[in-house]
């Protein structure tokens, strides 16, 4: 059965609130971008304003909405009323200040953003959201990306779909160089013409501009980082990129916004001791984010706390919101 009507059937039959009712837990929510109406092919990161606007309106019916400072202090009391949740947002799309803070704010909400900083001085799209351009929007009927020897025609959904899963894998598990590598290979499968026609047409997923991260800090939003690039801070990049990625990120933010930036957001969730040993004893940071669903209590490493990404469907959040954390 589609998740989406298993999660309608069973949020009719009370699912949720049983749920929520069992499983009485502190919790950090998270989701990328938020815009009308997004193409669930090309922008899946982005979640559906109306369905954001519900989402939020249930959290604060049944949770307590806190920001990441109360957050913090909680966590390091291990004082927790168990309904607690922080509200946060990965990767610093535009439409984080466009779309999301104004409702936030009208709702005096709190809630913070990690920004990938290179993203914000270049204005280049995130390397996942690229490749569902490349496979979904370009009208593309073969794709190559001779840096990995990888090529595949797209004349049909499956023929799409099996691309786009085999190359979100190796984004996401591959070195910054390889992933670097894809994305020029991504680009110029078109002209260069064509590619600025297909990043305009395409405004939900732009990422911020250091303007825009100053302003959005007028919106009760604290701002966070998630490295230089977005990249994965697993095992397979050497230490040297992870230590520049972890600690430069802070200081540019920290340069840019004139205060002290002091949460960290892995990006993909990927970490190693090693990543977590940078975020807390070299870069300085108070704590960092993971993307484990799992129960904060029992978390005692400050560089992974657990976190939940909330889908855009309203049932299906709402389901997996209080069926975790286990």
């Amino acid at each position: 059965m589609n998740p989406e009507v298993a999660s309608r059937i069973a949020v009719c039959f009370g699912a949720d609130a049983l749920l929520r009712s069992c499983n009485r837990h502190p919790r950090v929510v998270f989701w990328h971008g938020v815009a009308p109406n997004p193409d669930p092919r090309i922008e899946s990161e982005i979640a559906d304003l109306d369905s954001f606007k519900k989402q939020i309106h249930y959290l604060q019916k049944h949770y307590q909405i806190i920001s990441v400072q109360e957050f913090y202090e909680r966590f390091k009391e291990h004082n927790w009323e168990g309904k607690e949740i922080c509200l946060q947002f990965d990767d610093g799309f535009k439409n984080n200040l466009t779309v999301a803070a104004p409702f936030l704010k009208e709702h005096n909400i709190p809630f913070v953003v990690f920004v990938s900083t290179n993203h914000i001085e270049t204005g280049k799209l995130y390397p996942t959201s690229l490749a569902r351009v490349m496979i979904w929007g370009s009208g593309l009927e073969k794709l190559s990306i001779p840096s990995i020897g990888f090529q595949a025609t797209l004349k049909n959904e499956q023929e799409k779909t099996a691309a786009g899963k085999y190359l979100s894998e190796k984004l996401k598990t591959s070195s910054l160089s390889v992933v670097q590598g894809i994305y020029d290979d991504l680009k110029n499968n078109v002209s260069s013409e064509r590619f600025s026609e297909l990043v305009e047409s395409l405004p939900d997923l732009h990422p911020m501009t250091w303007e825009d991260v100053c302003e959005i800090q007028n919106y009760s939003c604290t701002i966070g980082a998630h490295c230089l690039e977005h990249i994965c801070c697993h095992d397979k990049q050497d230490e040297s990129v992870v230590r520049e990625q972890i600690v430069s990120s802070k200081r540019i933010i920290e340069a840019k916004i004139g205060k002290p930036c002091e949460y960290f957001a892995y990006p993909n969730g990927s970490f190693t001791d090693f990543s977590n040993k940078v975020v807390m004893e070299e870069a300085g940071f108070k704590m960092g984010f993971s993307t484990k669903p799992t129960r904060i209590e029992l978390c005692f490493n400050d560089a992974t706390v657990p976190r939940i990404c909330l889908p855009a469907d309203y049932n299906l959040a709402r389901i997996k919101l209080n069926y975790y954390p286990r």
